[in-house]
This record gives structure tokens, sequence and C-alpha cells, in this order.
């Protein structure tokens, strides 16, 4: 059905702007080459995504999130706008307002000596706690960062199977939600944040398949 759905952003910096705010503001745009590349402009900051830099960095119309706090819909973020904590098991933090108390401490967002499998069962575990409930949130965000891979770095595992661990993750959660009584009045969106290309058997260009991106 969205046989010309295009990847969003040039790199991570806008990538996530676009895909949770649907804007990335001449700030970020800006900004992210010259941090990028390396430059004396780095001393400035952090890299410019994910709550860096908020306010400035925010979308007039703020993000997906602040939408559903208006409506008063029900959400929960898995690793994005999240930081992790120090090693994997240390709870993360929020680092913005509007998701405190509407993500998962335990989940663990970008790191890529952590495999996507845990992240899949994490969530797995979630799903299985609110079968039990009986309800889940009505938007859900997931991310599952490994199939932006490591390069050739030497000591990391290959772009091969930093790709299939990937797939495999992402596999199990569509099947798991598939399996479960929320999966009638689910619709399950997968993008990458940004185009940067690499080892992935879809063309960057048209991907639908995630490269540290978020799944709705």
């Amino acid at each position: 059905m969205l046989d010309n759905f295009y990847c969003d952003g040039e790199v991570s910096a806008d990538g996530h702007e676009w895909s949770m705010g649907a804007y990335a503001t001449d700030f970020i745009e800006k900004v992210w080459p010259p941090v990028y590349r390396g430059s004396p402009y780095k001393k400035m900051g952090d890299y410019p995504a994910e709550g860096v830099f908020d306010p400035i960095a925010r979308p007039a119309g703020g993000y997906i999130w602040d939408r559903c706090a208006e409506a008063g819909v029900s959400y929960r973020s898995y690793g994005e706008w999240i930081s992790n904590g120090k090693k994997p098991g240390d709870p993360g933090k929020a680092r913005v307002k509007a998701l405190e108390d509407h993500f998962d401490p335990q989940f663990r967002g970008f790191d890529l000596d952590y495999p996507d499998q845990e992240r899949a069962d994490r969530f797995l575990e979630e799903l299985a706690r609110f079968e039990k409930e009986g309800e889940m949130p009505k938007l859900t965000i997931l991310r599952l960062p490994n199939d932006h891979t490591s390069g050739a770095r030497v000591g990391k595992p290959t772009p091969t199977a930093y790709v299939a661990d990937n797939d495999l993750a992402l596999g199990r959660v569509v099947e798991g939600v598939s399996k479960s009584k929320f999966w009638k009045e689910t619709a399950i969106f997968v993008v990458e944040d940004d185009a940067q290309n690499g080892s992935d058997h879809v063309d960057a260009q048209s991907d639908r398949r995630p490269s540290h991106q978020p799944i709705y």
C-alpha cells in the first residue's frame, strides 16, 4: 500500500526529528553538518538529536507524543528519546518531560554492543503484561537500532550479523503482536531514521525496514 514510501532524513539528527515530529527545524539542519564531520562546532554540545538542545530543536508543533497527550491518547516509548543507563540493567531516563512516566526504563536504546534480540525479549515481556492487564498503549514507539551496524570496525559483529540480528528481532516483535489479543486493532509501521545506506538488502532510498528507527 505504501510503494512510494521513502526514508525521511539524511542522518540521525534530522531523521529522528522527521520521524517523531514531521519536521526538522532550521537549527537542526544548520547544526548537524558541522557537528557530524567533527569540526570545532562540536564544542557547542552533543549531537543535535533526540531531545538534545530541546527546546530550540523542537518543532513548533511538538512531537507525536505531545499530540497524544493533548488528545488523551496513551503512549509509551521503548528507547526513543531516552538516555541509556550506564550499563545494561541500569534504568534509562527520558530526555523530555512529555516522556516521563511514558517509557520503559529497562528497555535499552541505541547501543550497538547490546543485541536487538534482548530488546525484543523485553518488549515481548511487556506485551505479555499488557495482555494480562487487558490493555496496551494506543501508540507504542519501539526502537531496534542494530541495523545501523558498526561497519568494519575491529572487534564488532559484521554488518551481516547486525542486520540478521535486527531482522530476527523485528520478526519476533511482529509475530508476538500478531498472536496477541490486540492484533485486530493494531497497525505496525516500520521506518528508518536516515538514509545513509549500508549493507542492508533493501535500498535506503525506499527502505521500509529499520536502521536505528522506531516502530509505531
